[in-house]
């Protein structure tokens, strides 16, 4: 029995310490260690010599022997027959490890506590593995949660089986449980679901699936995302999984398709615009002219006055308003001027210019905008305007002159007032009709026709009976058209007075034709009565003799001849035609 004994010993021993992963250590029922196997002195660092005798206290941490971490796991081992722990522990040099361990008591023959055992094996490398694991996936989750994108895991089916917190919030999912096991590529429609089938198959075969579609969020708003779907690999290098993740794009999509049709509206305005709108560098050279521009400054080549200087367009002082606006525009300002720049074709043409600056990415003027509207026609009805507004200045006063001559040689004669006072009348009538037939010409020609019907109707009482009006169509300036109805005026006042107007059966002819005399244009115009009472030379020459003289011969140059035979007055004038507009 004995022998037997010691070979069991032994065996045990052996068994002790073949066991090097494992340190196990015995203890009395103090704590102190009675053995101590080569496995401990491994993983702990202390000989058996160094610590049978010491408590086994000592390799625990401080904090747990302060906190009577030792002498409860004893009294757990005792109570309960197993004192388990992992926790950290010390080693001889000082160093931490982790451990799992066990504590059991160690019976004898009656089944009574003798002592305790101890086993420990080393587990930082576990430990540390799990908490790499513990960190990766907690940075994975924390990488998840903020992410802006809709990140989810899919079977190789496409059945969804897993969404970030991120996606839940932006496809607004309230339950994920309601969705969980769905097909995936049935959250796009039309084109969007070939798409994602699409993606799904690139996934599968190892590849990145890629596409942009719309699908709304589960509460039914719409949204635009950019979409990426790559393989998630096994153990064996296979896809088992797949990644989808969708980011959502609808502000950019908004924000492209308002870009696209604010360019659409801007590249209307200038197709339909029929302003010259060129963009210029800072230093003036053109860049850019638009459509109505190429059109209103009568560009065959564009690319002839691409880079060329918009400056030396302009001439004399308008080039020097040019460069004064474009310097005001470089300084972010607002160029104005009005100047005279030809087409390419050499038309004339005025423009009313403006000068704006562009801002660049740094919000200071990077090129400048010309945009100049054609005022030609403006330009020349103002033009006109004021030449007439200078005539008619002109005109008033001879007209005030004319009036002045009239009232001369009307009042100062022998006659009675109240006569004067009449004929006067009468003659600024006259006169009234002849710049009401100025007028319908805007006082630069009368015509002839008008002139004479005016004065007839004027002493026949509207009518036009007693008078016979012939000859072709001819038009008289401004001066001679007064003169010529004065004269005709006092022709025909003269006529009802003491000629052929003053009896019913009175006739007057007013006839006219154009000659050729040395070769120019001449008016023959003849005012002939007939069938009134027998005509006498006059005794003394009156205001109508007077005014005949020194309107049409002496004021625009014609040959008047005046008789008096007796079968009625006679009226022959002769005038160079030309004249006769002119003046």
């Amino acid at each position: 029995m004995k022998a037997s004994g010691s070979l069991r010993e032994k065996f045990l021993d052996a068994i002790l310490e073949s066991a090097s992963d494992y340190g196990i250590i015995s203890m009395d029922l103090d704590g102190l260690v009675t053995s101590w196997n080569a496995g401990a002195h491994r993983v702990l660092g202390w000989t058996e010599d160094e610590m049978v005798g010491r408590p086994a206290s000592v390799f625990f941490t401080p904090e747990d022997r302060r906190h009577g971490i030792p002498a409860a796991e004893m009294q757990a081992a005792l109570q309960r027959g197993r004192g388990s722990d992992e926790r950290w522990h010390l080693r001889a040099d000082g160093s931490r490890f982790w451990a799992s361990g066990e504590m059991m008591p160690l019976l004898d023959e009656t089944g009574t506590a003798m002592g305790l055992l101890k086993i420990l094996r080393d587990r930082t490398a576990e430990r540390l593995a799990a908490e790499r694991q513990r960190a990766d996936a907690e940075f994975l989750r924390s990488v998840l949660a903020s992410s802006g994108d809709c990140i989810k895991v899919l079977d190789l089916q496409g059945r969804l089986l897993f969404m970030s917190e991120g996606g839940k919030k932006l496809m607004e999912v309230s339950d994920f449980n309601a969705i969980s096991g769905c097909a995936w590529p049935d959250f796009w429609a039309g084109e969007g679901n070939a798409a994602a089938h699409a993606a799904l198959a690139e996934a599968r075969a190892g590849g990145i699936g890629r596409f942009q579609g719309s699908a709304p969020t589960f509460a039914g708003n719409p949204r635009w995302w950019d979409v990426q779907v790559t393989p998630i690999l096994g153990a064996d290098g296979l896809p088992e999984k797949l990644l989808s993740v969708s980011r959502d794009i609808t502000s950019a999509r908004q924000a492209e398709e308002d870009l696209r049709n604010a360019l659409g509206l801007n590249n209307l305005i200038l197709d339909s615009s029929h302003d010259c709108i060129v963009v210029l560098d800072l230093e003036g050279h053109t860049q850019f002219v638009s459509p109505g521009g190429i059109a209103a400054m009568e560009i065959a080549d564009l690319d002839a006055v691409i880079g060329l200087s918009w400056l030396r367009v302009w001439e004399g002082a308008d080039h020097d308003a040019a460069v004064e606006a474009v310097s005001v525009a470089r300084a972010g300002g607002v160029g104005r001027f009005t100047g005279f720049c030809p087409t390419h074709t050499g038309r004339p043409k005025w423009w009313d210019v403006a000068i704006s600056p562009l801002a660049g990415p740094d919000g200071r003027p990077d090129r400048l905008v010309s945009i100049g509207r054609d005022v030609t026609e403006k330009w020349h009805a103002e033009d006109q305007r004021r030449l007439l507004m200078e005539e008619l200045a002109h005109r008033v006063k001879n007209t005030l002159a004319v009036v002045h001559a009239i009232a001369r040689q009307t009042l100062r004669g022998d006659g009675e007032i109240a006569e004067g006072r009449e004929a006067f009348a009468a003659r600024l009538m006259a006169l009234a009709q002849a710049h009401d037939v100025l007028m319908q010409g805007s006082w630069t020609k009368a015509d002839l026709h008008a002139l004479v019907e005016g004065v007839a109707r004027l002493h026949c009482q509207g009518e036009l009976g007693n008078f016979l009006i012939e000859g072709p169509e001819v038009t008289l300036g401004p001066k001679a058209a007064l003169s010529f109805a004065l004269v005709l005026h006092e022709m025909g006042t003269n006529a009802v007075k003491y000629g052929a107007l003053s009896v019913p059966q009175g006739r007057v002819a007013v006839s006219w034709r154009l000659d050729r005399v040395n070769h120019r244009a001449a008016l023959h115009l003849r005012w002939q009565e007939s069938g009134g009472p027998v005509v006498r030379q006059p005794t003394r020459k009156g205001f109508g003799s007077r005014l005949i003289e020194r309107s049409l011969a002496g004021g625009i140059g014609a040959r008047v001849d005046l008789a008096y035979p007796s079968s009625g007055v006679t009226l022959i004038l002769e005038a160079d035609l030309a004249a006769l507009q002119t003046k």
